[in-house]
């Protein structure tokens, strides 16, 4: 078999894995963008979320300074205490749970960075195979080179 029969039984092959390169580099770079996107999204609303618990808070505290000035008169501030303290660890229970959406999607996040580590050190490799592949070119180059001169001495001596 010839070196140019080899090289081109080698290029549909290098051609096959660069578009996979290229496909799942475009999945990479889609990816990257829907997670920034997500991030930005969760970034707004842990804003406004906090918001409104600091907001709810503030009206807490508020329903509890006149709940309490009424109540004190009436007798019932025992039980309006003990609503209170269940209202504060629902809150508690709420925030705990905002806490352990931000760990998953920390999680999320970290994820994607190792996916995304897994997809650069893909590209190297690809990349050491271009180097390889080069230099087998260029290796075919020079035996051909010592092949002709073969030839040719042996043309000469007949």
């Amino acid at each position: 078999m010839k070196s140019g029969d080899r090289l081109d039984q080698i290029e549909p092959l290098i051609v096959e894995m660069l578009i996979k390169i290229d496909a799942t580099s475009n999945k990479v770079d889609f990816l990257s963008g829907e997670i920034s996107q997500l991030s930005e999204e969760m970034s707004k609303l842990k804003v406004v979320t906090h918001r409104t618990i600091e907001i709810i808070d503030k009206q807490n505290d508020s329903i509890s300074f006149l709940l309490k000035n009424q109540l004190e008169l009436s007798g019932k501030i025992d039980k309006i205490d003990e609503k209170l303290e269940n209202m504060d660890r629902k809150f508690d229970s709420i925030d705990s749970k905002f806490d352990s959406i931000d760990s998953k999607f920390d999680s999320i996040d970290s994820r994607f960075d190792s996916i995304d580590s897994r997809f650069d050190s893909m590209d190297t490799r690809f990349d050491s195979m271009d180097i390889r592949f080069d230099s087998m070119d260029s290796r075919l180059g020079k035996m051909e080179i010592t092949q002709e001169s073969i030839l040719a001495l042996l043309r000469n001596k007949n």
